[in-house]
């Protein structure tokens, strides 16, 4: 039995100690298995992370090259902005200079072969002008600066005024002008009146341009889609089919030939195209080669409802009253001068605080505040009225008046004023956006509204002045406070500059700046404009006081000598 026992006990254990082993080099494969497995894994990980870290490094260098690609082209276009700008600007004033003396030689006695010549000298003049002018809207678009106005304007005049302008310069040429509107917009509509006359002289002006003989329609309708429908029609060259989209496009006209021929930028259409297309509706073409051209213009409708009116009833009431600020007395005796001529009661101040205190015990029926001012500013003062219980403000109307051009006309209307008249502005546009206001007064011809934006033809222009006064007696007599207001203000200036004080610097350039532009004085108006906005040396203040003083005496003497 033992020994039985002894050999079942050595199996066991023989069969134990070979099943263990069996196991213990299973054991050994799967480790061996596993280590294999994770050094192959973290290999692979090694390696994909590798190629991840540098797909990273190649984004992140690139997207450093697009940024500093994005800068540059940034940075490009705004030095390209800015040149066209300068030279624009640069420009416009020898332009305006040319022009000016053209105009005065041919009211001069010249003889013909003299006439002819200055003739020619103005219409290349001219000719370059319009480039300057296109080059600049051009920019303007393409930045998305070009700012749009919502006022109340007639159609009709419009259209009648571009059309029997345009008319005017082609004479000559036997074609018949038809103007056909619709009823309907003998009512005013909302819009901007100046950049609807720029397409419309545009395509009214390509018409006349393209066109020997035969007819000229221009028709405004209201369309089916309760949109304003302007079709420009001419029986004259037509354009390719191949060619009508071409045409829209910058510095490009529909053949060669074209320029030779009949001259132009290339710039007209695509402008009108955009202007179009920022109010809001689109330009388009239908034409037949060698049989005429149909440009379509279509704007949104609005009649002018828009602009809160004061319903007057003329047997309570006869005279308005209205409440005049501006820091700039010359401006602030124009703007009185011309409403009391128009019977307006006026109530004016030259300071915003005045006003208010003033206001609290007159009645007054609307208000006209100049934007920039001291201490307290449009913005200021009409946020005092508001919240001040006490004054008389019943949410009468609130006409700005402002020289600056970089603020969006929807902050005005946001801040609560009614309407915005630019400065400088002529007589008739100062009225048309009072007379808007009232549904008891007839509203005039706003086509003259963008006098303020025509280019000068000469080195200044008392023609807005004159509007303002009942005769040249009056004129004479504010010539002659201007000049002495002028004089003791550059006092003040040099003064200021002795001291290097920048804060009444740029104050007393602000105030006499408006009025300089009101008479187109631009040289005089572009110091004062540098001294007013920007930061500058001392030397430069100087030599740009110094400037100044000769540009001021030569100028008035100029004025001396037209009123004598």
């Amino acid at each position: 039995m033992r020994k039985v026992l002894s050999i079942v006990e050595n199996e066991i254990i023989k069969n134990t100690a070979k099943n263990y082993n069996e196991r213990e080099n299973s054991l050994n494969k799967t480790n061996k298995i596993v280590t294999i497995a994770a050094g192959i894994g973290t290999l692979s990980t090694l390696f994909f992370l590798i190629l991840i870290l540098n797909d990273f490094s190649k984004s992140q260098s690139y997207k450093r090259q697009l940024e500093a690609a994005n800068t540059k082209t940034k940075s490009l276009l705004k030095n390209r902005e800015q040149l066209i700008t300068t030279v624009s600007h640069d420009l416009k004033t020898p332009l305006s200079t040319i022009l000016g003396y053209t105009e005065l030689l041919d009211n001069s006695n010249l003889n013909k072969r003299q006439l002819y010549f200055a003739k020619n000298i103005k219409t290349s003049s001219e000719y370059i002008s319009k480039l300057v002018q296109d080059l600049l809207d051009f920019t303007q678009i393409e930045a998305g600066k070009l700012t749009i106005e919502n006022i109340p304007f007639s159609l009709n005049d419009v259209i009648s005024e571009v059309g029997t302008s345009i008319q005017s310069i082609y004479e000559q040429k036997p074609i018949a002008l038809l103007i056909e509107t619709g009823r309907e917009f003998n009512d005013s509509v909302m819009g901007d009146p100046f950049r609807l006359r720029q397409i419309l002289t545009n395509l009214i002006g390509n018409a006349y341009k393209f066109t020997e003989k035969g007819f000229i329609k221009i028709k405004a309708k209201v369309a089916e889609n309760n949109k304003i429908l302007i079709t420009v029609e001419d029986s004259g060259i037509g354009i390719a089919e191949t060619k009508q989209q071409v045409i829209f496009e910058e510095f490009t006209q529909a053949n060669k030939n074209i320029e030779k021929k009949y001259g132009g930028t290339g710039l007209g259409l695509t402008i009108s195209k955009s202007i179009a297309e920022i109010l809001g509706g689109k330009l388009s073409l239908k034409s037949t080669l060698g049989k005429g051209s149909v440009f379509e213009i279509e704007l949104p409708l609005e009649f002018a409802t828009s602009f809160p009116k004061k319903l007057l009833n003329n047997n309570l009431k006869t005279e308005l009253t209205a409440i005049i600020i501006d820091d700039d007395i010359n401006l602030l005796k124009l703007t009185t001068e011309i409403l009391k001529q128009n019977n307006y009661k006026v109530i004016p101040f030259d300071n915003a605080a005045a006003a208010l205190e003033a206001a609290r015990t007159n009645p007054f029926d609307f208000i006209i505040t100049d934007i920039q001012m001291p201490e307290i500013d449009g913005f200021l003062f009409l946020e005092k009225l508001k919240n001040s219980t006490a004054l008389n403000y019943k949410n009468q109307p609130i006409i700005a008046v402002t020289g600056k051009a970089n603020i969006d006309l929807q902050v005005y209307k946001k801040a609560g004023f009614t309407q915005v008249v630019k400065k400088p502005y002529a007589s008739k546009t100062l009225l048309a956006a009072v007379n808007s206001l009232f549904d008891t007064i007839e509203n005039p011809d706003t086509s003259n509204c963008v006098d303020n934006q025509i280019e000068q033809t000469k080195p200044y222009s008392l023609k807005s002045l004159l509007s303002f006064m009942a005769d040249d007696e009056a004129l004479k007599k504010f010539l002659i406070s201007f000049t002495k207001n002028t004089a003791e203000d550059l006092i003040q200036l040099e003064n200021a500059v002795a001291k290097h004080n920048v804060f009444e610097i740029k104050e007393i350039s602000h105030r006499m700046c408006p009025m300089f532009k009101q008479i187109q004085a631009h040289t005089v108006s572009a110091i004062l404009d540098d001294l007013e906005s920007k930061d500058l040396t001392a030397e430069i203040i100087i030599a740009n006081v110094t400037e100044l003083k000769k540009r001021l005496t030569a100028l008035f003497i100029l004025i001396e000598k037209e009123q004598n």
